[in-house]
This record gives structure tokens, C-alpha cells and sequence, in this order.
């Protein structure tokens, strides 16, 4: 359903009461499609904080794992007025934003690794260094694609046609064959220290 106070470039020609937002990756899926993957503009009220701008685009504030306002880091009670820029983000799979989000203690990421046929080794690397890593042993490409999309694994694979086959979001394409190589290849490749 969408929103009531989308507005849209047609309509807001002489309209001071804007706030533009983008929505990225899956977050935009919930929106109409004229506005998903771009700025859209947004008519807002004087005192409208970003908690009631999610709300008012029925995106959940728990799907959000970072809000930016004008390019910095905003939480649920920070003012949005009129010319700002909204930028809304879903989970961070591959970026550790602890740091810098405004939205809740423990930012949403949780990584948890699926490898392809024949890198048992690299599971048991990934979990010996406390990481949530499970084997894909005889599975076929078709039931590891379908368990990285609706169970939100990360696949691990030596083999780009899984990914590009399936278009995967949540995949990882190692470049080394040592084990021990492709361990520190996925730390270093999801910021895991």
C-alpha cells in the first residue's frame, strides 16, 4: 500500500515542505516502484522526527539499521525539516556501522556463513574464530541459493555461476584455494577484525 504523503516531482513544483528520501537495497522493495532505487519526495510537517517519517512510509524502524540525515548519523528522535536528505539503510552485512548508527545499541548485522560443496575446511575455520558457519555437504546449487535468500546465509562458494545463476545478494566469491587464505579473505572482506 502506499503511503499517503508521498509526493511526487509532478506534484511538488512549488511545495516547501519537502524532505527527500532514499531507500536502499530491500527497503525500496516496500515502496511503490517510482520511487525504489532513487530520491523521492516527501511533504512533511513542521516537528515530524525521522521515527514518524519511517511511519509515515510504513518501513519498520527495526528493518533500518542506519538513518542519515543531510549525510549525518540520525536516530529515531532527530528532526527531519523541510530540504533535508533522508538516507534510509537495511542490515550491513559486509560494513561493521557499530560505530556510527543512531538508531539502536546493537546495529542489525548478523552474519551467519553457508559454504559451498567441498569447503567444509573453511566452516571449521569460520567457526573455530567464533563466526556462525554451516556446511552445505551435498546440497544442490539450487537448495544453497534457496537457503542463503530465505534464511539470510552468506554463501561462501569458489564457483561465480551460483551466484550469478541464482542472483544472490547474500554471497561471497573466494579467490584463494588454501583454507586457512579463504578464512582470512572473508574476515577481512566483512570487516571481522
Amino acid at each position: 500500500m502506499q503511503p499517503k504523503t508521498l509526493i511526487f516531482p509532478q506534484d511538488c513544483a512549488n511545495s516547501t515542505s519537502l524532505v527527500w528520501v532514499r531507500c536502499y537495497q530491500e527497503l525500496g522493495d516496500r515502496l511503490p516502484l517510482s520511487c525504489r532505487g532513487r530520491c523521492f519526495p516527501v511533504s512533511v510537517r513542521q516537528g515530524e522526527t525521522l521515527a514518524s517519517l519511517l511511519a509515515l512510509l510504513q518501513l519498520p524502524r527495526e528493518e533500518v539499521d542506519l538513518a542519515l540525515i543531510n549525510s549525518r548519523t540520525a536516530g529515531p528522535s532527530d528532526l527531519v525539516r523541510p530540504g533535508d536528505r533522508v538516507s534510509l539503510y537495511p542490515v550491513f552485512e559486509s560494513l561493521d556501522i557499530g560505530s556510527v548508527t543512531g538508531l539502536r545499541l546493537v546495529p542489525l548485522r548478523r552474519l551467519r556463513f553457508l559454504t559451498d560443496n567441498g569447503l567444509e575446511q573453511l566452516a571449521a575455520l569460520l567457526r573455530e574464530a567464533g563466526l556462525e558457519a554451516s556446511e552445505g555437504n551435498g546440497l544442490g546449487r539450487a537448495e544453497l541459493a534457496r537457503l542463503s535468500r530465505d534464511q539470510g546465509y552468506v554463501l561462501l562458494t569458489l564457483n561465480p555461476g551460483v551466484i550469478e545463476d541464482y542472483n544472490l545478494e547474500r554471497a561471497c566469491l573466494l579467490h584463494t584455494l588454501d583454507s586457512r587464505s579463504q578464512c582470512r579473505e572473508v574476515q577481512h572482506r566483512f570487516d571481522l577484525g
